[in-house]
């Protein structure tokens, strides 16, 4: 049998909503993350929809700048892995959080394809999901209801 395929391309990425782009998007980027996964053991990749965010624990050895720097080779190869795909980096999600406590990485060490990479001691959104400070979390809480009024 003959099956027809059409090409859809999206600058954006998968929206919410969208079951498809969610899922064909989740399904194009698999064996990508299975393949950090394997390479970078020590990173857990989360991924939902077209947003994919590495964590990591403290290095064992205390040594952060060694962490970083492993952390910013894996964020490396993953947009090489997936540049074949035609994923390119949004320069607004661009983003690492840093929880407090934990040393800031060195300046400019996450920065690619000329987007610089924000740093944030206080939180960051996932997929419309916040996580760090309580107060973050909160001061987004209201700024979404403040938008509804």
């Amino acid at each position: 049998p003959k099956v027809h395929v059409q090409i859809v391309l999206s600058v954006e990425g998968a929206r919410r909503g969208c079951t498809w782009g969610s899922l064909l998007c989740a399904l194009s980027m698999r064996n990508t993350l299975f393949a950090m996964a394997h390479a970078y053991p020590q990173i857990r990749w989360f991924a939902q929809c077209d947003d994919i965010r590495p964590a990591l624990n403290p290095p064992d050895d205390g040594n952060w700048d060694k962490h970083w720097t492993m952390l910013a080779k894996a964020i490396r190869e993953l947009g090489q892995r997936l540049q074949p795909l035609d994923y390119l980096r949004h320069p607004e999600k661009n983003k690492l959080y840093v929880p407090i406590g934990v040393p800031l990485p060195p300046p400019g060490i996450f920065d690619q394809g000329g987007h610089e990479c924000k740093i944030s001691t206080r939180g960051c959104e996932t997929s419309g999901i916040q996580h760090g400070t309580v107060e973050f979390r909160s001061e987004c809480a209201l700024a979404k209801v403040n938008e509804y009024r």
